[in-house]
């Protein structure tokens, strides 16, 4: 009897929303790796003024 042909289409949808699922998973990785890496640019920034500045005598 084999499978109706809608198992099919539905295979083939089900591949296309994973590859579409991993390549929008790559892209936001990419996105979020790039934006963690100025962070930590904008971190390593105010800690170097920070220890330039003289500590207040309280």
């Amino acid at each position: 009897m084999g499978r109706p042909k809608n198992c099919d289409n539905c295979d083939r949808t089900r591949q296309r929303l994973t590859q579409q699922n991993k390549e929008n998973m790559e892209i936001l990785t990419a996105h979020y790796q790039g934006r963690i890496v100025s962070l930590e640019r904008q971190i390593a920034e105010l800690q170097k003024e920070l220890a330039r500045r003289p500590i207040p005598k309280g």
